[in-house]
């Protein structure tokens, strides 16, 4: 959503009008159910559901905000902040789910898991059994909208993961391949769980064919 819309709706909120107008103009509460409505069709996916959509570009936007509510709390803990996953990248489809790394700090891990439930993220702790990789979660109304890996330093596959994003960013064609096999695989009708599973088998060849194309970091998109 454009932020010029935000600003209109936030004046809006001020006007005493909160009906449907004669004229034909839709009162604010009308609009804020439409805003409303409309976000959860780009942005932010029910848990049990599977979706994917072709890339936005407000999904950039989306997580400029997102990083700056992150740094307001958590000042200087967050070393890096980084866009990743499919939303990250131009011209693929995606699951409307923001992905997020974070770079802070060991010691400063519970000041930032304190910091992003303060946002209403819920913090989980470690991600699986990989050392030094921590998660946490945005959920409302049964909706998920972020999820953030956390790292205290940078591991192989915080690397991993923004080279496979500047890659994708500058490889017209490793991007349409890996936008083709998903969307081929949503197309089956896999519950999420399977889809998650067997993009994940396939996704362990593709990772490796990335890895091995050099490139520039490239880190913002407009």
């Amino acid at each position: 959503m454009g932020r010029v819309t935000e600003a209109r709706l936030k004046a809006c909120r001020g006007s005493q009008n909160h009906t449907l107008i004669g004229n034909g103009h839709f009162g604010v509460d009308y609009i804020v159910r439409l805003l409303k409505f409309w976000r959860s069709l780009v942005y932010g996916m029910k848990k049990s559901a599977l979706r994917l959509l072709p890339h936005d570009p407000a999904w950039a936007g989306h997580f400029a905000d997102e990083k700056q509510r992150i740094i307001d709390v958590a000042n200087d803990i967050a070393l890096d902040i980084e866009h990743i996953g499919s939303t990250s990248i131009p011209r693929i489809y995606a699951k409307p789910i923001l992905d997020l790394a974070v770079m802070c700090k060991e010691c400063e891990l519970p000041t930032l898991a304190e910091a992003l439930n303060r946002l209403g993220y819920n913090y989980r702790g470690k991600y699986g059994e990989d050392k030094d990789h921590y998660y946490a979660v945005l959920d409302r109304d049964g909706v998920r909208y972020c999820q953030l890996h956390i790292y205290t330093q940078q591991t192989p596959d915080w690397t991993c993961k923004i080279k496979f994003r500047d890659v994708l960013r500058t490889n017209d064609e490793l991007a349409a391949e890996y936008s083709s096999y998903k969307q081929a695989l949503a197309k089956q009708g896999h519950t999420k769980g399977d889809y998650a599973e067997i993009k994940s088998n396939w996704l362990d060849s593709f990772i490796m064919k990335v890895l091995a194309i050099p490139t520039r970091r490239i880190s913002k998109i407009v």
